[in-house]
C-alpha cells in the first residue's frame, strides 16, 4: 500500500483527497452497495455478483462501474480492532459520570458484539479538547501509527470512541493511519445490521447510515453519486412514510379499544426484554445478553393486579455518545413509546457505568418530545439487584424501584405502581356494580371492563357484585344501555 502523508488544506488539497479516495474509497463503497441493496427483495451478500444482482435502476449503472473495482473491504467482515478512548482530562467537558476505564470497557464491548471482530489492542488517551482536526496530538498520532506498524497481531482497523468523527478527521486518520478508522456512529449501525431481521428494521438501518455514507463518499463523479443515492434515500423514506401510516392506524385501533400501553426504555442491555418476560410470562420471548438484541418495537400483553388488559412495548436500547441522527429513523416504531401512557426506565444497577447510563437515556428521552403528562409517568427501575452487595443498594436513591427480572424481585410492587399510574393517566375508575346474575349486564362488564372479583350478593343471590375497573367512555356505554334517565335500570 502506498504511504500517503497528511499536509493542511491548501492549493494542493484535492490532489490529497484524491489519494485518500484510493484508500479510504472501498470502505465507503461497500457501504454504499450494501445501504442501496437494503430495499431491494434481491439482496444477497456475496462480493461482486451481490452488486449486480441488487441493482435495478438503470441509472445505478455508473455507480456501479464505479464501485465495482472497490468490494475489497467489508465493515461485516472480519477485523482485528486496536480501540481507542479519547477522553477530556479537565475542564468543564471532562465527564463526571464516568471514567475513562468504563468507557473504555464499553468500547471493547461493542467491538465484541461483532461476529468475527475481535480486539488487537486498546489504549485510553487523554486530550484537552476532541474537536480538532486531528483528534489527537501529533505525538499521539505517531504513537498509534507505530503502535500498529509493530503490533505482534496485525491491526486491520482503529476504533476511535467518539460520537462521529468529522470527514476532516477521518481522512486524515485513515490517510495517516492506512486502516479502515471506525467512530461509534459507524460501529452501532454495524451492529444494528447484525440484529436487523424485520424488513422495516432493515429500512431504518439503511436510512440511518445513507447520510453517513454520502459524507464520506469522495468521488470525480461526486455529484452524480449523491443524486443517486438521494434518490434511493428519497424512495426509502416513501416507504418509511407507508410504514408510518400503517403504524399510525394500528395505534389507532388499539386506542380506540382503550388498550393501555407500557413502553419499557433503557439503555441497551439493561434487560428490558428480561422485565417484560417476568411481568407477562410470555414464555415466547428469549432475552439476549448483546447490545442492541432488539431494533423492532414489539408489543406483548400482559394483566395488572386489578386485571385489566395492557400492552408492554419492547423498545431499541440507547447507548452514550451517539448522535440522534442515527435514533432518527427510528422514530416511526418509537412513536409507540412516545404515544404510551406509562414508560418504565429499567437501569442495569449492577453496572459500574449504570449513573452515566441513566443520564443518557433521560437526555434521549427529553429530545424524543415526550408530552408533560407522559414525563410525570416515568417509573425508574433498578434491575439485576440480585447482583449487587447489599451496602451498594443503599446508594440507590429510592425513588429507584429495586427488581430482579430473572429472579422475580419485586415484581408484584412493580406491577401495582404500573396500576396506580395506568388508572390515573388513563382515567379509569374501580367501581362495584351489581348486577342480576348471568344477565346481559354482567355479560356486558366481563366483556368490556376489566373484572376484578365477583362475588354472589349476600342480600339476594339472584344477583352478583362486580368490582371493576371502567373507562369513562365505556361506563357512559352502560349507563346508556342497561340504566334509564331515572336512574333505575332498564330491565328491571
Amino acid at each position: 500500500m502506498m504511504s500517503i502523508f497528511y499536509s493542511p488544506k491548501n492549493a494542493h488539497q484535492n490532489l490529497i483527497e484524491k489519494k485518500v479516495y484510493s484508500v479510504c474509497n472501498a470502505k465507503v463503497s461497500s457501504l454504499i452497495a450494501r445501504a442501496l441493496c437494503t430495499t431491494n427483495s434481491k439482496l444477497k451478500y456475496g462480493g461482486n455478483k451481490m452488486l449486480h444482482d441488487s441493482f435495478d435502476h438503470p441509472e445505478t449503472e455508473e455507480l456501479k462501474k464505479l464501485l465495482d473495482n472497490n468490494l475489497t473491504w467489508d465493515g461485516a467482515g472480519e477485523h482485528k480492532v486496536l480501540v481507542l478512548q479519547p477522553y477530556i482530562k479537565w475542564g468543564p467537558n471532562k465527564k463526571t459520570n464516568t471514567n475513562p476505564d468504563l468507557m473504555l470497557a464499553e468500547a471493547v464491548s461493542l467491538v465484541k458484539s461483532l461476529p468475527k471482530w475481535t480486539i488487537a489492542d486498546k489504549r485510553k488517551i487523554g486530550l484537552m479538547n476532541i474537536c480538532t482536526d486531528k483528534v489527537f496530538g501529533t505525538g499521539q498520532i505517531d504513537a498509534i501509527a507505530s503502535q500498529i506498524h509493530n503490533a505482534p497481531i496485525p491491526i486491520t482497523a482503529v476504533f476511535v470512541s467518539i460520537d462521529k468523527l468529522s470527514n476532516e478527521q477521518y481522512f486524515f486518520l485513515c490517510n495517516r493511519l492506512q486502516v479502515p478508522v471506525f467512530d461509534r456512529y459507524s460501529i452501532v449501525i454495524q451492529i444494528f445490521k447484525e440484529h436487523a431481521k424485520s424488513s422495516e428494521a432493515k429500512l431504518q438501518v439503511a436510512l440511518a447510515e445513507l447520510p453517513y455514507i454520502v459524507g464520506r463518499f469522495l468521488s470525480p463523479h461526486y455529484d452524480r453519486t449523491k443524486k443517486i443515492l438521494m434518490k434511493h434515500q428519497k424512495e426509502m423514506k416513501a416507504s418509511l412514510a407507508k410504514l408510518e401510516k400503517h403504524r399510525a392506524h394500528v395505534r389507532k385501533n388499539r386506542k380506540a379499544l382503550e388498550f393501555p400501553v407500557v413502553a419499557v426504555v433503557g439503555y441497551t442491555n439493561a434487560g428490558k426484554t428480561s422485565l417484560i418476560k417476568a411481568l407477562t410470562a410470555d414464555s415466547s420471548l428469549t432475552p439476549q445478553n448483546v447490545l442492541f438484541a432488539t431494533l423492532d418495537v414489539t408489543m406483548h400483553e400482559g394483566s395488572l393486579p386489578c386485571n385489566l388488559k395492557v400492552l408492554y412495548a419492547d423498545t431499541i436500547g440507547f447507548i452514550a455518545d451517539l448522535p440522534i441522527e442515527l435514533i432518527q429513523p427510528f422514530r416511526v416504531t418509537l412513536e409507540d413509546a412516545m404515544l404510551a401512557d406509562v414508560i418504565i426506565h429499567v437501569m442495569d444497577v449492577s453496572h459500574p457505568n449504570h449513573a452515566l447510563q441513566y443520564d443518557e437515556v433521560i437526555n434521549t428521552l427529553e429530545k424524543l418530545d415526550l408530552s408533560p403528562k407522559l414525563k410525570e409517568n416515568v417509573i425508574t427501575v433498578g434491575n439485576k439487584s440480585d447482583l449487587v452487595p447489599h451496602e451498594k443498594l443503599l446508594e440507590i436513591p429510592n425513588e429507584v424501584m429495586l427488581v430482579s427480572a430473572t429472579e422475580g424481585i419485586g415484581m408484584n410492587q412493580l406491577l401495582s405502581r404500573v396500576e396506580q399510574l395506568i388508572l390515573s393517566s388513563t382515567n379509569r375508575q374501580k367501581l362495584t356494580v351489581r348486577v342480576r346474575a348471568f344477565s346481559d349486564e354482567e355479560q356486558w362488564l366481563k366483556q368490556e371492563a376489566a373484572i376484578i372479583s365477583s362475588d354472589v350478593d349476600p342480600n339476594d343471590s339472584a344477583y352478583a357484585l362486580l368490582k371493576i375497573v371502567i373507562t369513562p367512555s365505556k361506563l357512559n356505554i352502560f349507563r346508556e344501555q342497561f340504566i334509564g334517565s331515572s336512574g333505575r335500570r332498564k330491565n328491571a
